[in-house]
């Protein structure tokens, strides 16, 4: 009731309309066993926010939502508006959902998980969570192990339009899921088979697909035929590759493979797919990955010396490589006028060999890479030529001595890297957190001192650091 009453002006007239409001709910008759209040500040929501928080009502009790995953399902869905910032070049879609989900954690709708490391993650109170699923019965169905009739069950639910499915005991067979034509995301937790047949030609309609814990390396090969995905995940499975054929998949705008230790290889044909929509790839622990070759960023239409080399991945935003402890090269060198991820501008590795960034990605052409986060890159002994780049995060890297090139850098965080010596050319520099301890930046040469208060004696930067504009 708070965080909706938040959202009026703090009148007396104000109230009174909310208490009124929710009077008229009272005798009009509806279920009583509901909780008012979650009504009211579900009834007070606009359509697009109606409709992204009755979709937390797939995720079961104990769920955790990591925010940038719910929002990408939601604009897989739809629910995520364009508007005049949209339009305007302002705000992107991936922006305006996290206002979205700004406002259901304001309306206490979502409640940050104060037990989770991250600071991204959510849950839902289990009153909430009763409302939604009431709400939402309808169109959405959650299927939990405790159910024993799981194909009854489903089939007098053939027109709901999602389905979630979380079975420790059982294994699912695949073909009890082919009469349910209307579904548009379908996010499974558990080990199936087959079952009589190989195909996912009855899920026109999909748009999000989430497979978790699942022996599922046979389904890949059908995921082409799910022409309107637009968000696909898989996490704890034994996919070894994704199709081939993958770029025949024209919607495809979110790919997340996370602790998929098969998965040694990205198909070729990815970077086709790049060229139309993917906005954003998360590799998370693929350990099996030792080199990323220049086919995954070189795009050649025509054969030998007359083949035209174009842009792949023209609109990827944010690329996320984390956990591929094997990866020791990235084959990428510096392209002529057709730059590979011209759009980039979040990217995130974490967890790997690699002892530089390839030049193809570190050049003085790329304008729009604002965010660079590193961490745990075990033998990265330098790190430059990132002009474009506003925000660096350097973390557990005990080999890095030199930054350089980052001209329009106005914030670096660095951490547990025991031996850097010298940050040049980084002329708009203005704050650093070194190991935890605050510094401002300013002047020509370079000045440091401590910000915020402090105990004690002044401190001072290690004698080996030197910062140069």
């Amino acid at each position: 009731m708070g965080g909706l009453l938040s959202t009026r002006r703090p009148s007396e007239r104000e109230w009174e309309i909310v208490l009124n409001k929710n009077l008229e709910w009272q005798e009009d008759g509806s279920q009583k066993e509901l909780n008012y209040s979650v009504h009211l500040s579900y009834d007070d929501l606009s359509p697009e926010l109606k409709q992204c928080f009755l979709y937390y009502s797939l995720f079961p009790k104990g769920s955790e939502f990591i925010e940038d995953i719910a929002i990408s399902m939601w604009i897989s869905e739809g629910f995520v508006q364009p508007d005049e910032r949209s339009e305007s070049g302002q705000l992107d879609l991936e922006e305006i959902g996290v206002e979205y989900h700004r406002e259901l954690v304001a309306r206490n709708l979502l409640e940050p998980d104060e037990s989770a490391e991250s600071g991204w993650v959510y849950v839902m109170h289990d009153v909430v969570r009763s409302f939604a699923q009431f709400v939402a019965r309808e169109e959405a169905l959650v299927v939990l192990k405790e159910q024993t009739d799981i194909r009854g069950l489903l089939s007098h639910n053939q027109k709901i339009r999602r389905l979630s499915m979380k079975l420790t005991d059982s294994v699912l067979e695949w073909n009890i899921l082919e009469k349910l034509e209307s579904l548009r995301t379908l996010v499974i937790a558990c080990n199936f088979k087959p079952g009589g047949g190989y195909s996912l030609a009855s899920f026109a309609s999909l748009r999000a697909l989430d497979i978790s814990f699942a022996n599922c390396d046979w389904l890949v090969g059908y995921l082409c035929q799910l022409r309107h995905l637009r968000y696909l995940s898989f996490t704890a499975t034994d996919i070894s590759r994704l199709p081939h054929d993958i770029h025949e998949m024209k919607f495809l705008e979110h790919i997340g493979l996370f602790n998929c230790t098969k998965l040694n290889k990205l198909p070729d044909s990815i970077t086709k797919l790049g060229r139309l929509s993917l906005e954003k790839l998360v590799i998370d622990y693929a350990p099996s990955i030792e080199l990323v070759g220049p086919e995954f960023q070189t795009l050649a239409s025509g054969v030998g010396s007359g083949a035209i080399v174009t842009r792949p991945f023209p609109k990827l935003r944010m690329l996320e490589l984390r956990g591929m402890s094997r990866w020791k090269k990235w084959e990428w060198e510096k392209e002529g006028k057709a730059m590979a991820m011209p759009a980039l501008d979040n990217l995130s590795i974490t967890c790997c060999m690699l002892t530089r960034l390839p030049s193809g990605l570190a050049s003085s052409d790329r304008y729009n890479l604002r965010t660079l986060y590193l961490s745990e890159l075990s033998m990265l002994a330098s790190l430059e030529n990132f002009p474009s780049v506003v925000e660096l995060d350097v973390l557990y890297c005990p080999k890095l001595k030199k930054i350089s090139g980052f001209s329009m850098l106005r914030k670096v965080t660095i951490s547990d890297c025991p031996e850097p010596e010298v940050l040049v050319g980084v002329m708009g520099l203005r704050s650093m957190l070194l190991d935890d301890e605050p510094w401002e930046i300013f002047g020509t040469p370079a000045r440091c001192t401590p910000k915020g208060y402090q105990a004690g004696p002044p401190r001072q930067l290690p004698q080996n650091l030197t910062i140069i504009r």
